[in-house]
C-alpha cells in the first residue's frame, strides 16, 4: 500500500509545477490524476495555508496571483512542496510548533525580490579568508583552546586562548576569547594571521549576559563604575526609546523635559565615544574622574583644530568660504537692484 503522505506530497509537487505555467482547471487535472475534485480542493488550500499567493479567478479555475513566480523564491519547487506538509506535521505537534512554523514559513516563502527593509552595514576592507573562520567555528564548537599569530602594532603570539563567540560590532568581525587571567580579549578577524588548535578543551563560559549589556566593542569583566549623566530635553525622547549605555537606567524626569540618567561600565572607553557623540545635549554628574577625562579629551581635541585654523592655507581657505557665503545668492538672469 502507498504512502498517503507521499502521495500527496506527490500531487502538491504536480500542482505547484502547474501553478508556475499557468491557470489549472482541478475537474480535468482530478480525472487525470484518478482522484475526486475535492482531494485536489484540500490540496490547494494545503499551498495556501503554507503561505503561496493561489486565486481563483473562475470557478474551479486555480493559479498563482498575477506577478508571483516560484522562480523568485530562495526555494525549489520540491522543496516549496515540502513546505506544506510541514504545516500539517507542525499543527499536529502544538500552537508552540505552529507558531514557530508560521515564522520559518513567512521568511521562506517570500520571494527574494520583494524584501522591505534595508539595513546597511559598513563592511571591512580586509578580507577574512573562509579557511580560518572555519577553524575558528570548529574550535568554538568543540571548546578546544587555540594559538593565534596576530598583526597588531606589530606581529606577536597570543598563546593558550579560550574562544567563546565570533562577534559583529560597528561593522567589524571580531574574535571574543579568554586568556589564563581570565580577562576578556578581542582580535579583529582580519588581523588573524594564524590559528592553531591545540588538542586541549575547557569548560563552556556563558558570556551571552555581558554580550547582552554591551554596546560596543569595548566590554570587559564585572561593571563595577556608576555613572550619572544629565541629558537635555532636546534629545531626552532618544535616551526613552533607545539604550545608549551598559546597564542605561532613567533615574528622574526633570520638569523642562530633561533626564537624568544612570549606566555602569568596567571602563572608561566603553561609555566615552556615546558621550561624545552627544555634546552638548549631554552633561557627566559623576564620577568626577570621567569629567575629568572627557575634558581632558576635548581640549587635546581642540588644541589640534586650532592648530590647523592657525595655519596660512587653512585660514585663507576659510576666508574665502566666508566671502563667498556672504555673496547673495541671485536668480540666473536677474539683476540685483541698486539702493539709492
Amino acid at each position: 500500500m502507498k504512502n498517503p503522505s507521499l502521495l500527496k506530497f506527490n500531487r502538491i509537487l504536480y500542482l505547484l509545477n502547474l501553478f508556475q505555467r499557468g491557470r489549472v482547471n482541478l475537474v480535468s487535472q482530478a480525472a487525470q490524476l484518478g482522484v475526486s475534485v475535492r482531494t485536489l480542493q484540500r490540496d490547494v488550500s494545503e499551498i495556501e495555508k503554507a503561505g503561496f499567493p493561489v486565486c481563483s479567478s473562475v470557478p474551479g479555475v486555480y493559479g498563482f496571483v498575477e506577478g508571483f513566480s516560484l522562480d523568485k523564491m530562495p526555494l525549489s519547487r520540491r522543496e516549496s512542496s515540502l513546505l506544506t506538509l510541514m504545516e500539517q506535521l507542525s499543527e499536529s505537534l502544538g500552537a508552540p510548533w505552529l507558531a514557530s512554523f508560521n515564522r520559518f514559513k513567512s521568511n521562506t516563502v517570500r520571494p527574494a525580490d520583494s524584501d522591505m527593509f534595508y539595513i546597511k552595514l559598513s563592511a571591512e576592507s580586509s578580507p577574512v579568508t573562509v579557511r580560518l573562520t572555519e577553524t575558528l567555528e570548529r574550535c568554538l564548537f568543540r571548546r578546544e583552546r587555540i594559538s593565534i599569530l596576530y598583526a597588531g602594532k606589530k606581529q606577536s603570539w597570543c598563546r593558550n586562548l579560550r574562544p567563546l563567540k565570533i562577534m559583529l560590532f560597528d561593522g567589524f568581525w571580531y574574535l571574543l576569547a579568554m586568556a589564563d587571567t581570565g580577562t576578556y580579549m578581542k582580535f579583529l578577524l582580519s588581523n588573524i594571521l594564524r590559528v592553531y588548535p591545540l588538542g586541549t578543551f575547557f569548560e563552556p563560559v556563558n558570556v551571552d549576559k555581558t554580550l547582552a549589556e554591551s554596546v560596543n566593542i569595548w566590554f570587559d569583566g564585572g561593571r563595577e563604575i556608576c555613572i550619572s549623566l544629565r541629558v537635555s530635553a532636546g534629545v531626552a525622547r532618544y535616551f526613552k526609546k533607545r539604550q545608549y549605555f551598559p546597564l542605561q537606567h532613567i533615574e528622574r524626569e526633570f520638569p523642562d523635559g530633561s533626564l537624568e540618567l544612570s549606566c555602569k561600565t568596567a571602563n572608561f572607553m566603553e561609555i566615552l565615544p556615546a558621550i561624545k557623540s552627544w555634546l552638548p545635549d549631554i552633561t557627566v554628574l559623576s564620577p568626577r574622574a570621567l569629567a575629568e577625562e572627557l575634558l581632558a579629551q576635548l581640549q587635546t581635541s581642540v588644541c589640534r583644530h586650532k592648530s590647523v585654523l592657525d595655519k596660512p592655507e587653512t585660514k585663507s581657505t576659510v576666508n574665502n568660504v566666508a566671502r563667498r557665503t556672504d555673496k547673495t545668492v541671485q536668480k540666473p538672469g536677474v539683476r540685483p537692484r541698486k539702493h539709492k
